[in-house]
């Protein structure tokens, strides 16, 4: 659950016990509000007790079909799935046109592994109440997942001209962006998250990260350096302005910054691969290969999963082999590691490949 929702939901509830108290409904209103304390809690049993006995003691429309959609949210999450259909679809008959009931059907059915039918939920939860952020962006999700990102993009779209302030609407637009090369679109989401957001450093970094794939070195350090001086000390913040620091060519800056994150998080996987390249820029082999082989070991410890982490081992194995002259295996682990994952930009493996080539080269008779 987004906490967009949450707080769209806590509004309604508290609307709802205004009206139903009005009513005279305060056994019911204090049922419904009981709870909401207790699924606030993660005491899951006892919020669908007390939603159940809302629902039967509510004369309230209003009072009743939210109880009955918020017992269905407590039954989801405890995976009771199908109980949470049956309870939505029966507020669906009796108020077709109640959105939150469609909305919370569409996150049932994504438990479900139903993706088509959350998709379908969450077009209707858009039809009844058309500035539903967060039927946007589960749809945008769902979209993505299916790879039709165009799909994708057009429902972020709607999500931030409905709601201007969405930061979920930019966070996801921006990565879609990159996602789709437009670094330029990317930046501009970035931006405008730092403006909703001056006193955070969250999106320095991949607003940094972006500028990085431009090539844009030095606004991407100031950016690490601004989301250095915003947040708490934080290992990977090190690690990634130090491969901005190597891309740049500043060798001993991103050295420093690899130590640094070392010293704060001494599992960091990327903190002992980045020091493995920057020692080999300085020319310490020894140092470099001891480096690569820290970083496969601490890989449990990754930031990486799927291919990405796929290709992290193959670009320290190939760390590994290249300063052991076996450019070859080398350049077979390096390709691997770029098909397993176009999104490596500060490896810059590209560059190695083509150092490792000239070395086969030089070897040749």
């Amino acid at each position: 659950m987004s906490n967009n929702a949450s707080r769209t939901l806590i509004l309604f509830g508290c609307a709802f016990l205004l009206a139903a108290k009005g009513a005279g409904q305060e056994s019911a209103a204090g049922f419904y509000d009981q709870g909401w304390q207790n699924f606030r809690s993660n005491r899951v049993a006892e919020a669908i007790t007390n939603f159940t006995r809302a629902m039967e003691s509510s004369t309230n429309n209003d009072l009743s079909y939210r109880s009955g959609v918020d017992r269905a949210r407590a039954k989801a999450y405890a995976h009771n799935f199908d109980g949470a259909l049956a309870d939505l679809n029966r507020v669906i008959a009796l108020y077709p046109e109640f959105w939150p009931a469609y909305y919370y059907r569409a996150e049932t059915r994504v438990g479900q592994t139903n993706l088509d039918g959350a998709i379908a939920d969450c077009g209707l939860a858009i039809k009844f109440e058309p500035r539903c952020a967060d039927a946007y962006l589960l749809r945008s999700d769902l979209y993505s997942r299916a790879r039709n990102y165009d799909a994708a993009m057009d429902d972020l779209n709607d999500c931030i001209r409905f709601n201007p302030a969405n930061t979920a609407g930019y966070d996801r637009r921006a990565g879609l962006r990159v996602r789709q090369n437009n670094l330029d679109g990317a930046i501009a989401d970035y931006t405008r998250l730092i403006q909703l957001n001056p006193n955070s450093g969250r999106y320095y970094s991949p607003r940094a990260e972006a500028k990085a794939r431009k090539g844009d070195w030095e606004g991407a350090l100031a950016d690490m350096d601004l989301a250095i001086r915003f947040g708490p000390a934080k290992s990977w913040l090190y690690v990634e302005r130090g491969w901005v620091q190597l891309a740049k060519g500043s060798v001993d800056s991103a050295f420093a910054d690899s130590a640094q994150a070392i010293r704060l998080a001494p599992e960091n996987a990327e903190a002992y691969s980045l020091r493995g390249c920057a020692r080999y820029r300085r020319g310490d082999l020894s140092g470099a290969e001891e480096d690569f082989t820290a970083a496969i070991e601490r890989v449990d410890n990754s930031v990486f999963s799927g291919p990405g982490l796929s290709a992290f081992m193959e670009f320290n194995q190939g760390g590994i082999y290249f300063v052991q002259g076996n450019y070859e295996s080398a350049i077979g682990s390096w390709t691997k590691a770029i098909e397993e994952n176009t999104h490596v930009w500060q490896w810059q493996l590209q560059e190695w490949i083509e150092k490792a080539k000239a070395k086969l080269q030089e070897k040749k008779p």
